[in-house]
């Protein structure tokens, strides 16, 4: 607390002083790094925490003049995407270096062959050694040992042909007997991404041993069966974090249960209206005004009708990559959340009974 006082009551000195970090460390050839994560905790409410990235975003405006000391932010969509947390003097041109964490369906799979490859124990494990004699023999590239690490062959982690290849001799080319059922080496990052199109590395390995230890297939690793349980495994899971992050989720999402998407958008409000949502979302804000966790966003609480309301939760939801909105305005959910939260799409997989 006490260097907090003194910063806040001395900025002048506090700017000489990154000034001075800042030169000594250009003439030692160094960099500082100072990073801030789950920036989402760092007060009980919105309007606590939008006061507290005001002053973390002046900090980083401050620290952008400097050559050696640098500011990393790790910051949450929906909260990256709240306008009112950027109006601080020129904190937009922060956004210029905005980088997106997504991993791409390489990223993941390599992600994969590099967990299977090192045994999580110190000792070598047969299945690992196993896999890489498999890897060797499927593409003619052998892992590579280095500081106590297996890297992967290049062809795993630059390209996604010899991917393909490996995944196809654990799982098979098809979710099924024909080719009209699904490339199982798209299907599984396919049916784990959110409403953006990115798919999680913790849902996707979560979901590939889930599969592992449910497979029944005698000739393959993995089969249709198990990867589809390794799915739904995932969406279990996935719900029950964003419970955790929002609390008011399991009102709004439980809602749905039992409706076919894509929906239109009066008809998701109808719902929510009979089953009395608003006055939930309302009565949980008053209760709970000093948990953000059971605040939904503000934007619906302050709206000035009820069919407003439900417009704004609709978008918070999209904000959260929860939902999207198809060309015909309809509005579709990812089989990441659907599966799990009991919503039904035609030809789709069903959800857990």
């Amino acid at each position: 607390m006490a260097t907090t006082r003194w910063i806040a009551e001395d900025p002048a000195h506090r700017n000489g002083a990154l000034r001075e970090l800042d030169k000594r460390l250009t003439e030692e050839g160094k960099v500082y790094v100072l990073v801030f994560d789950s920036l989402d905790v760092i007060a009980r409410d919105w309007g606590a925490i939008r006061v507290q990235m005001e002053g973390l975003l002046q900090l980083a405006l401050a620290v952008k003049a400097l050559r050696r000391v640098r500011l990393k932010l790790f910051i949450r969509p929906d909260m990256a995407d709240d306008r009112r947390m950027w109006m601080v003097g020129d904190a937009s041109k922060l956004r210029h270096d905005e980088v997106q964490l997504r991993w791409t369906r390489r990223d993941l799979y390599g992600m994969l062959w590099t967990h299977i490859a090192n045994p999580a124990v110190s000792q070598e494990d047969d299945a690992a050694e196993a896999f890489r004699g498999l890897t060797e023999r499927v593409l003619g590239q052998a892992y590579q040992r280095e500081e106590e690490l297996w890297r992967i062959p290049h062809s795993l982690r630059d390209g996604e042909a010899g991917q393909r290849d490996l995944f196809h001799v654990l799982a098979g080319p098809y979710m099924g007997a024909g080719n009209k059922t699904g490339d199982t080496y798209l299907w599984v990052p396919n049916h784990l991404a959110d409403a953006a199109g990115n798919a999680a590395p913790r849902s996707f390995i979560l979901a590939m041993r889930r599969a592992s230890e449910t497979s029944v297939s005698e000739s393959k690793v993995l089969d249709r069966s198990g990867i589809e349980d390794g799915v739904r495994e995932a969406s279990k899971i996935r719900l029950a974090e964003l419970g955790e992050d929002y609390k008011w989720m399991h009102d709004v999402l439980g809602s749905l249960a039992g409706l076919t998407v894509p929906i239109g958008r009066d008809d998701l409000a109808r719902r929510w209206q009979e089953r009395g949502i608003l006055q939930k979302l309302q009565a949980a804000a008053s209760q709970n005004s000093s948990d953000l966790r059971f605040i939904p966003p503000s934007e619906v609480l302050e709206a000035s009708t009820e069919w407003e309301a439900y417009d704004k939760l609709i978008e918070s939801l999209r904000t959260l990559r929860i939902v999207l909105e198809i060309p015909d305005e309809r509005i579709n959910m990812p089989d990441l959340f659907r599966i799990e939260a009991n919503v039904k799409r035609r030809g789709g997989m069903k959800p857990r009974q």
